[in-house]
């Protein structure tokens, strides 16, 4: 949501130091992660530093946060480091630690066998379809089914838990092809643009 996205250019003006290159981390990737896939509720853990910006959405699962928290550990006790839980209400830094503890817990969500679960009820079932792209790169696409109704938060994380499922059953230089909910395609497509389209997403 851009009302995230101008909580953390504040933070931006508060401390020069950060950002001093890559900014295109933040204007560009940051800014259409938020604009287009930001959700009422969402919860995320910025990791900024003088040469890059890192987001992590939260509340899904580990494997959502795991690159996050590589960061984090990598780089932990750099003064040139800033970590901040962001939400709609605003932009707030944290220390290492309480970024580390938000970044490692377990989520709402699930991965079991097939299905996706949240708060312990089932909301969807995924198929993986692997194959060999161009250059035989290795590529996949899958395909969510929704087993009721789903929030525009609930479609986010699908969408960042299929990057998740791809990473681990086929590895992280995987290509996604495909990322589809019910038939309709959102590895690129907006989510406020499937709730224009289609009733079903609230």
């Amino acid at each position: 949501m851009r009302q995230i996205y101008d909580h953390m250019a504040q933070e931006l003006q508060r401390h020069p130091g950060l950002l001093q290159s890559y900014r295109n981390d933040f204007e560009v990737l940051d800014f259409r992660e938020l604009t287009d896939w930001g959700a009422h509720g969402a919860r995320y853990v910025w990791i900024a530093r003088s040469s890059g910006s890192d987001l992590a959405l939260l509340d899904v699962h580990p494997d959502v946060t795991a690159h996050c928290r590589a960061i984090l550990k990598l780089r932990n006790g750099q003064d040139s480091m800033k970590t901040f839980l962001v939400t709609q209400q605003g932009a707030r830094e944290v220390d290492h630690d309480a970024a580390a503890q938000l970044l490692d817990a377990d989520g709402r969500f699930a991965v079991e066998g097939s299905r996706i679960v949240c708060d312990g009820a089932r909301i969807a079932t995924f198929r993986l379809v692997q194959s060999l792209g161009w250059g035989r790169q290795p590529s996949a696409s899958i395909h969510f089914g929704g087993l009721r109704a789903l929030s525009t938060l609930e479609i986010s994380a699908l969408r960042k838990l299929a990057h998740a499922i791809v990473t681990r059953e086929m590895g992280m230089w995987t290509v996604i092809d495909a990322i589809t909910v019910d038939g309709r395609d959102i590895s690129h497509a907006r989510a406020e643009a499937l709730r224009r389209n289609a009733n079903r997403y609230s």
